[in-house]
């Protein structure tokens, strides 16, 4: 059976100011764009955290925590090239960032002392992380490891995306520079009745967005990432900016029940 490599805390910490100065370049470089290359650092120093405390909440082993550490760290490292060359967070009207992440990571060699095997789990959960649904793989700790990935990235997005909803300023980049209209599309509508993420694709408006975002629930995979967002209030933050009118209720219910029903059973068997 394959093993993940017993990852030492001096390489994690030359991988972390590897990373540091990759970013500090770009801003160097591009300082007009500081503000929202600052947003992404700080990002993914939140994902990383929130990893560990999944790895945490489940009691996983320190080989299993590193290489999560790992991909949370490099999970949007193509995002300041994104940003810096194509002035967008927008995948449609760029590049796939994941696909940007991993060819960072080969340009730079990043992984070349670590065995094959954990460096092809690193590189395909950093390439499932923004796939529309996690692919099927029978290798259980790539299949974890994604899941990981995709929900520590959601909660910390549900905290940037919030904290933008709510403002005076609202950050266009974070919008995804869409249309500020009290408009649900028709597929983005018939995507959260069935219950189904709704589909970047599809998005038009910023009220598009926003239920996005509340369709994230329906692509959550742990009992932590619920408690996590009714803690901190994501989901009626979100809903609190959106018009208030039959169809955003119904959605926001819908949203509610299932949040509600996942909570009650508990934590999930892995």
């Amino acid at each position: 059976m394959s093993e993940l490599e017993k990852l030492s805390i001096g390489k994690i910490i030359k991988f972390k100011l590897w990373f540091e100065n990759y970013v500090d370049d770009f801003i160097k470089n591009y300082p007009e764009k500081k503000e929202n290359l600052e947003l992404k650092r700080i990002h993914t120093h939140n994902v990383c955290k929130e990893s560990l405390k999944i790895m945490q909440y489940y009691r996983k082993n320190n080989e299993c925590r590193l290489s999560a550490y790992i991909i949370a760290l490099f999970h949007d490292i193509g995002r300041f090239e994104q940003y810096a060359f194509f002035n967008t967070f927008n995948d449609r009207i760029s590049k796939d960032h994941a696909e940007l992440s991993i060819k960072v990571i080969l340009e730079n060699n990043l992984l070349k002392n670590i065995n094959d095997y954990t460096k092809n789990i690193i590189i395909k959960a950093i390439e499932n992380h923004n796939k529309a649904q996690l692919p099927k793989c029978s290798d259980y700790k790539l299949n974890f490891l994604s899941k990981v990935i995709r929900d520590a990235d959601k909660i910390d997005i549900y905290r940037i995306v919030t904290q933008n909803y709510v403002s005076k300023k609202p950050n266009s980049i974070v919008n995804l520079e869409l249309e500020d209209r009290a408009f649900i599309s028709d597929n983005v509508y018939k995507s959260i009745l069935n219950k189904k993420p709704v589909k970047y694709e599809d998005l038009k408006t910023i009220m598009d967005l926003k239920v996005l975002h509340l369709s994230w629930v329906f692509d959550i995979n742990f009992i932590y990432t619920f408690e996590r967002i009714t803690r901190e209030s994501y989901l009626e933050k979100i809903f609190s900016t959106m018009a208030q009118n039959k169809q955003t209720q119904i959605i926001f219910q819908l949203v509610e029940d299932y949040v509600d029903k996942r909570l009650k059973l508990g934590k999930n068997e892995l």
